[in-house]
């Protein structure tokens, strides 16, 4: 089970991207992601939560597996991988 939650003490990207507004690379991740068994299931359950997705179901050209990305309350990218 995943549980998506807001902390209201969590500096946002925003706050942290104006602190590199000299044109300078920010490092640091950009996603996480998670390769799940039942991959229809998820996105199905994450669908019924009203969780904002990022685009569509696509298929991977390399693996051929299914992947989707979905926005957390952060604004947060997290990838979904068919196993």
């Amino acid at each position: 089970m995943i549980e998506l939650i807001k902390i209201n003490s969590i500096v946002n990207k925003n706050e942290v991207l104006q602190n590199y507004s000299d044109g300078s690379r920010f490092n640091g991740f950009t996603k996480v992601g998670f390769a799940v068994d039942n991959f229809d299931g998820w996105h199905q359950f994450l669908e019924n939560k009203n969780v904002k997705f990022r685009g569509t179901v696509v298929t991977d050209g390399h693996s051929g597996k299914r992947t989707f990305l979905v926005e957390d309350p952060e604004g947060n990218i997290l990838q979904f991988f068919e196993k």
